[in-house]
């Protein structure tokens, strides 16, 4: 077991140096990226033309002008290839931070006691079942007990004494509420108790 644990914390390490690799080389590129699109050559080689509108531009020097629009277009283009470009390197990288954060997570949870977590947690489980079956057969042993004396009103039987419940009943059985046998059997089980 040790050593698949061992294992598994290696090939991790390793996702985590290849992910932080891969992070570093995505941040390198975007820096490129922004190198690339920042050349100040253009605006060194056309910067006597720069804030001219395009009529000027052409009566200046209609060679230069066209060489200097068709630059201006490319640079354009590159500029928006390179937006594009940032944003999908942005992303690789991020998902590669993200992957990172989440194999280290894993990583450092190997070291935690799992073992014996787990154990004590089954073992709590286990004693609660058990206090919960215990209890559920006490509850049904007394409420057997408690079933075996069929009074009327034997919720209220043990609020009471048992010389005030007889009296009652036998003033039931002197109103005709019950049978004489209902009384007998009343007094029967009352006096048991």
């Amino acid at each position: 077991m040790q050593m698949f644990v061992r294992l598994i914390r290696v090939c991790l390490l390793i996702g985590i140096v290849v992910f932080c690799a891969q992070a570093l080389t995505y941040h390198l590129q975007i820096g490129e990226v922004v190198v690339r699109v920042s050349n100040p050559d253009l605006n060194l080689l056309y910067k006597h033309l720069k804030g001219l509108s395009t009529s000027e531009v052409f009566d200046k020097d209609v060679g230069l002008a066209s060489e200097y629009i068709s630059a201006q277009a490319r640079y354009n283009i590159e500029v928006s290839s390179a937006e594009a470009s940032r944003g999908f390197l942005g992303g690789q990288r991020n998902s590669a931070i993200i992957s990172v954060g989440i194999l280290a997570i894993i990583f450092f949870m190997t070291f935690l006691p799992w073992k014996a977590w787990i154990s004590q947690t089954v073992r709590r489980a286990v004693y609660g079942a058990q206090e919960i079956i215990i209890s559920c057969v006490n509850l049904l042993g007394k409420e057997k007990k408690r079933n075996n004396i069929s009074i009327i009103g034997q919720e209220f039987l043990m609020r009471y004494s048992v010389a005030d419940e007889a009296l009652k009943w036998k003033q039931m059985l002197d109103q005709g509420l019950i049978t004489v046998d209902q009384f007998e059997e009343a007094r029967r089980k009352l006096l048991e108790k």
